[in-house]
């Protein structure tokens, strides 16, 4: 876990510096600064939620490999056995 929090952090620290180097294309289009205000809160809502959703998907990835009900050996066993059952029962009457 402090793995995760540890990429985490780096993540944020690498977004963080992305965020204030990536040139606003709206700002130039904009002359008054309620608009180039604006434009800055709407990319840094747009990084928040795309850093919110990394972390989301991080924090699924490490749920289901905790919860798995089966390891991938068992599944990739029963796909064997079923793909073996299935050809002879029903691919070879045809």
């Amino acid at each position: 876990m402090t793995e995760i929090k540890h990429m985490q952090t780096q993540m944020n620290k690498q977004q963080v510096l992305q965020f204030d180097t990536v040139p606003s294309t709206h700002a130039a289009s904009h002359s008054s600064d309620r608009s180039k205000e604006t434009d800055h809160k709407t990319l840094r809502r747009l990084a928040q939620n795309r850093e919110a959703a990394r972390k989301s998907r991080l924090r699924k990835k490490v749920y289901t490999l905790r919860n798995a009900p089966y390891a991938s050996e068992e599944i990739d066993v029963v796909r064997e056995q079923w793909a073996k059952f299935f050809t002879s029962k029903y691919l070879l009457l045809a």
